[in-house]
Protein backbone atom coordinates (compact mmCIF):
# COMPACT_ATOMS: atom_id res chain seq x y z
CA UNK A 1 0.00 0.00 0.00
CA UNK A 2 1.33 3.45 -0.89
CA UNK A 3 1.86 6.44 1.36
CA UNK A 4 -0.78 9.17 1.19
CA UNK A 5 0.60 12.71 1.15
CA UNK A 6 -1.98 15.39 2.03
CA UNK A 7 -2.40 18.07 -0.63
CA UNK A 8 -3.98 21.46 -0.16
CA UNK A 9 -5.24 23.77 -2.90
CA UNK A 10 -5.09 27.37 -1.77
CA UNK A 11 -7.22 29.79 -3.74
CA UNK A 12 -5.94 33.22 -4.62
CA UNK A 13 -6.97 35.66 -1.80
CA UNK A 14 -5.13 38.73 -3.11
CA UNK A 15 -3.86 39.99 -6.47
CA UNK A 16 -0.22 39.31 -5.51
CA UNK A 17 -0.43 35.71 -4.31
CA UNK A 18 2.39 34.56 -6.59
CA UNK A 19 4.78 37.14 -5.16
CA UNK A 20 3.54 36.93 -1.57
CA UNK A 21 3.24 33.15 -1.20
CA UNK A 22 5.93 31.97 -3.62
CA UNK A 23 3.74 29.63 -5.68
CA UNK A 24 1.25 30.06 -8.48
CA UNK A 25 -2.51 30.33 -8.06
CA UNK A 26 -4.26 26.95 -7.73
CA UNK A 27 -0.91 25.14 -7.45
CA UNK A 28 -0.90 22.43 -4.80
CA UNK A 29 1.33 22.80 -1.78
CA UNK A 30 2.51 19.46 -0.39
CA UNK A 31 2.42 19.41 3.39
CA UNK A 32 4.79 16.69 4.51
CA UNK A 33 4.80 15.26 8.01
CA UNK A 34 5.37 17.84 10.74
CA UNK A 35 5.16 20.72 8.23
CA UNK A 36 3.94 24.27 8.80
CA UNK A 37 2.87 26.62 6.02
CA UNK A 38 2.27 30.27 6.95
CA UNK A 39 0.74 32.66 4.43
CA UNK A 40 0.68 36.38 5.17
CA UNK A 41 -2.31 38.04 3.52
CA UNK A 42 -2.07 41.50 1.96
CA UNK A 43 -5.43 42.47 3.42
CA UNK A 44 -4.16 41.77 6.92
CA UNK A 45 -3.62 38.75 9.11
CA UNK A 46 -2.24 35.38 8.21
CA UNK A 47 -3.24 31.78 7.76
CA UNK A 48 -1.19 28.98 9.36
CA UNK A 49 -1.64 25.38 8.17
CA UNK A 50 0.02 22.70 10.31
CA UNK A 51 0.37 18.94 9.67
CA UNK A 52 1.39 17.10 12.87
CA UNK A 53 2.57 14.00 10.99
CA UNK A 54 -0.30 11.90 12.31
CA UNK A 55 -2.77 12.93 9.61
CA UNK A 56 -4.14 15.86 11.62
CA UNK A 57 -4.12 19.18 9.76
CA UNK A 58 -4.91 22.37 11.68
CA UNK A 59 -5.80 25.66 10.01
CA UNK A 60 -5.68 28.82 12.10
CA UNK A 61 -5.43 32.53 11.45
CA UNK A 62 -5.09 35.97 12.98
CA UNK A 63 -6.66 39.36 12.53
CA UNK A 64 -4.74 42.56 11.98
CA UNK A 65 -5.71 45.97 13.25
CA UNK A 66 -6.61 48.10 10.22
CA UNK A 67 -7.22 51.33 12.05
CA UNK A 68 -8.34 52.85 15.32
CA UNK A 69 -9.76 56.25 16.12
CA UNK A 70 -10.28 58.06 19.40
CA UNK A 71 -13.02 60.68 19.53
CA UNK A 72 -12.48 63.07 22.44
CA UNK A 73 -15.73 64.43 23.91
CA UNK A 74 -17.82 63.23 20.95
CA UNK A 75 -21.14 64.90 20.18
CA UNK A 76 -24.12 63.35 18.44
CA UNK A 77 -22.92 64.54 15.01
CA UNK A 78 -19.25 63.58 14.60
CA UNK A 79 -18.05 62.73 11.06
CA UNK A 80 -14.36 61.75 11.10
CA UNK A 81 -12.35 60.21 8.24
CA UNK A 82 -10.23 57.27 9.38
CA UNK A 83 -8.32 56.10 6.26
CA UNK A 84 -8.48 55.15 2.57
CA UNK A 85 -8.50 51.41 1.82
CA UNK A 86 -5.82 50.27 -0.68
CA UNK A 87 -7.23 46.86 -1.53
CA UNK A 88 -10.64 45.28 -1.12
CA UNK A 89 -10.88 43.98 2.44
CA UNK A 90 -13.52 42.22 4.50
CA UNK A 91 -13.84 43.44 8.07
CA UNK A 92 -13.80 40.62 10.59
CA UNK A 93 -14.25 42.54 13.82
CA UNK A 94 -15.02 46.00 15.19
CA UNK A 95 -14.42 47.00 18.82
CA UNK A 96 -15.51 50.08 20.74
CA UNK A 97 -15.18 51.31 24.29
CA UNK A 98 -16.48 54.48 25.93
CA UNK A 99 -15.79 56.39 29.09
CA UNK A 100 -16.84 57.36 31.70
CA UNK A 101 -19.31 54.96 33.28
CA UNK A 102 -22.89 55.92 32.50
CA UNK A 103 -22.07 57.50 29.13
CA UNK A 104 -23.38 56.17 25.84
CA UNK A 105 -22.94 56.80 22.14
CA UNK A 106 -24.33 55.40 18.89
CA UNK A 107 -21.71 55.21 16.13
CA UNK A 108 -21.43 53.77 12.65
CA UNK A 109 -18.62 53.01 10.22
CA UNK A 110 -19.26 54.02 6.60
CA UNK A 111 -17.26 53.45 3.42
CA UNK A 112 -17.41 54.74 -0.16
CA UNK A 113 -14.91 55.67 -2.91
CA UNK A 114 -16.37 59.20 -2.84
CA UNK A 115 -16.08 60.72 0.62
CA UNK A 116 -18.66 63.39 -0.26
CA UNK A 117 -21.43 60.76 -0.51
CA UNK A 118 -23.41 59.18 2.33
CA UNK A 119 -21.51 55.91 2.08
CA UNK A 120 -22.45 52.36 3.02
CA UNK A 121 -22.88 51.47 6.67
CA UNK A 122 -21.00 48.39 7.89
CA UNK A 123 -23.76 47.81 10.47
CA UNK A 124 -27.02 49.37 9.27
CA UNK A 125 -28.44 51.58 12.00
CA UNK A 126 -25.14 51.84 13.86
CA UNK A 127 -23.97 50.37 17.14
CA UNK A 128 -24.80 51.53 20.67
CA UNK A 129 -21.80 51.52 22.99
CA UNK A 130 -22.16 51.96 26.74
CA UNK A 131 -19.34 49.71 27.96
CA UNK A 132 -16.34 51.10 29.79
CA UNK A 133 -15.12 47.64 30.83
CA UNK A 134 -14.43 45.14 28.08
CA UNK A 135 -16.00 47.25 25.35
CA UNK A 136 -18.37 46.13 22.63
CA UNK A 137 -17.32 43.67 19.92
CA UNK A 138 -19.09 43.24 16.58
CA UNK A 139 -17.96 40.16 14.65
CA UNK A 140 -18.23 39.50 10.90
CA UNK A 141 -21.54 37.57 10.99
CA UNK A 142 -23.34 40.55 12.58
CA UNK A 143 -22.13 43.03 9.93
CA UNK A 144 -24.47 43.99 7.10
CA UNK A 145 -21.80 45.34 4.69
CA UNK A 146 -18.33 44.20 5.84
CA UNK A 147 -16.63 44.29 2.41
CA UNK A 148 -14.78 47.55 1.78
CA UNK A 149 -13.69 48.04 -1.83
CA UNK A 150 -10.16 49.12 -2.65
CA UNK A 151 -9.99 52.88 -3.11
CA UNK A 152 -12.81 53.53 -0.63
CA UNK A 153 -12.66 56.06 2.18
CA UNK A 154 -13.62 54.78 5.63
CA UNK A 155 -15.07 57.04 8.29
CA UNK A 156 -16.88 57.00 11.63
CA UNK A 157 -20.03 58.96 12.44
CA UNK A 158 -21.89 59.40 15.72
CA UNK A 159 -25.66 59.84 15.79
CA UNK A 160 -26.52 59.96 19.50
CA UNK A 161 -24.67 60.76 22.68
CA UNK A 162 -25.91 60.44 26.26
CA UNK A 163 -24.38 61.28 29.58
CA UNK A 164 -21.09 63.12 29.70
CA UNK A 165 -19.09 61.22 27.06
CA UNK A 166 -15.40 61.95 27.44
CA UNK A 167 -13.99 59.44 24.94
CA UNK A 168 -15.11 56.89 22.34
CA UNK A 169 -12.52 54.53 20.86
CA UNK A 170 -13.33 52.45 17.74
CA UNK A 171 -11.05 49.77 16.26
CA UNK A 172 -11.40 47.91 12.93
CA UNK A 173 -9.83 44.48 12.26
CA UNK A 174 -9.45 42.50 9.02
Amino acid sequence: MGTLTPKLSIQKPTPNVEEDWGFRQNENADLLDDAVLTANLNSGGNVVITDDGLGNVTISGSRNLLSAVTLDVPTDSEDVTMFKMRETTVLQEMNAVIRPTGAGCTWTIRHDPTRALTGTEVVVGGTDTTSIGLGDTILFPAMDNPTISGGSWVWVETTTSSGSVQELIVQLFA
